[in-house]
């Protein structure tokens, strides 16, 4: 019997939200999951950049909505990111937790797509 993958989310606070209401919840998935595409991309541009102010900016932006997922492995991370200072020194351990978050939020839009 193959393993069923660890979910990386919880919907138990949008289903709170909107009790009996699953074209609500439909819609909320859908509508994150556009938007987690839209910033992994801005993300992206701003890595290449260097511009880790508006990074933090975005995640700063991102943390209700992935808090009302329930995907508590990327509100982790973003706390972290927003307790960093940004510096030079800070750099390589920044990337890493946005490249573990970027991978994180693909995982979950994978997983959020199969509902």
């Amino acid at each position: 019997m193959e393993n069923m993958p660890e979910l990386l989310y919880d919907l138990k606070e949008l289903r709170a939200i909107a009790p009996d209401d699953e074209s609500f919840v439909k819609e909320m998935i859908a509508l994150f999951v556009s938007q987690n595409e839209t910033t992994l991309q801005e993300i992206e541009v701003y890595t290449e950049s260097r511009d880790y102010a508006k990074i933090k900016a975005i995640l700063h932006k991102m943390k209700a909505p992935v808090m009302v997922m329930g995907v508590t492995q990327v509100s982790e991370i973003i706390l972290q990111v927003e307790k960093m200072e940004l510096s030079a020194m800070n750099e390589p351990v920044f990337l890493d937790f946005i490249l573990k978050l970027s991978n994180i939020l693909l995982a979950v839009n994978d997983q959020l797509r199969s509902i």
